[in-house]
Order: structure tokens, then C-alpha cells, then sequence
């Protein structure tokens, strides 16, 4: 009989200890960590960040020049993208020339993603000279949001 008690109350302990440990896991999942405004400077680096920890990529046009086709890359390893804001001009370079595109994303930290986005105008045409090409539109990361991801454990 005290066997039986005694292993009745360790299965009981053991059961209690799964449950405890499951109501953390979907704590987590139920309150996944809020997502941020990240402050990004011109050439794309996290304001107070080092050199290192960038949002980068290249982009490109469709031969009709209307669609945008951008590979990002998340130089952050602290934070998964959630938004980026793309910002394009071209030339002649007015006011009125500049659009933003905002485009939610799932970019985890050191990966790349593709992006396209419709822009609703035909960018210029690129030039050769002497056999150097000359683009006449650009863009760049404008902004970001994220959420915080764990450092990578060794």
C-alpha cells in the first residue's frame, strides 16, 4: 500500500511538473513578443548598432519596368523583419518622384528574402555610355519593424 501511494504521488509529481512546464510554452505561444519600430540611418544600419548589423540587399526591374524585385537581407542577428519600408526615386529626382512601398515579411536573422512589389508608374530606362551602364531610379531600406529573436547559442 505505501508503494503504491508513494508511486501514485511521484506520477502525480511528474505529471504536475509537465503541466507547469507546458503552461510556460503556451504562455509564449499566446503572448509572442511585441513587434518594434527599428530605428534604421540612411545606408541602412541599426541606429546604435556596429557596421556589421545592416539591412541590405539588391533590386531589380521587370523588362516593362513597373514591378521591383528586391532581395533583402537581414543583417540584424538580434531581430526577425517583420516590415520593411522600400523607398524609390528616380530620375529627374523631384518631390513628387519618390514613393514608398510597404511590405510585411518573415526575414529570420542573417537570411535573405525576395520581395515584389508593383510600383504603379515605368521607371526610366537605364543608359550605356562607353559601355557603363547608368541607372536612373534607386532605392533603399526607409524603415523597418521586428521583433526580438534570440542570440544563436554555440
Amino acid at each position: 500500500m505505501l508503494r503504491r501511494s508513494a508511486w501514485t504521488l511521484l506520477v502525480f509529481l511528474a505529471f504536475t511538473s509537465f503541466l507547469s512546464g507546458c503552461s510556460d510554452v503556451f504562455h509564449t505561444l499566446s503572448n509572442p513578443p511585441a513587434e518594434r519600430d527599428l530605428k534604421i540611418t540612411l545606408g541602412g544600419f541599426l541606429k546604435g548598432g556596429n557596421e556589421q548589423q545592416t539591412i541590405d540587399g539588391v533590386c531589380g526591374t521587370e523588362p516593362a519596368r513597373n514591378v521591383v524585385n528586391c532581395d533583402i537581407y537581414n543583417g540584424l542577428p538580434n531581430w526577425k523583419l517583420t516590415e520593411v519600408v522600400i523607398c524609390i526615386t528616380w530620375y529627374p529626382y523631384s518631390e513628387s518622384e519618390i514613393r514608398y512601398f510597404r511590405q510585411r515579411v518573415s526575414i529570420f536573422p542573417l537570411t535573405t528574402a525576395s520581395l515584389s512589389m508593383r510600383i504603379g508608374a515605368q521607371l526610366p530606362a537605364d543608359t550605356s555610355i562607353f559601355g557603363k551602364t547608368q541607372q536612373h531610379w534607386s532605392w533603399l531600406v526607409f524603415s523597418a519593424k521586428g521583433i526580438p529573436e534570440p542570440s544563436p547559442r554555440n
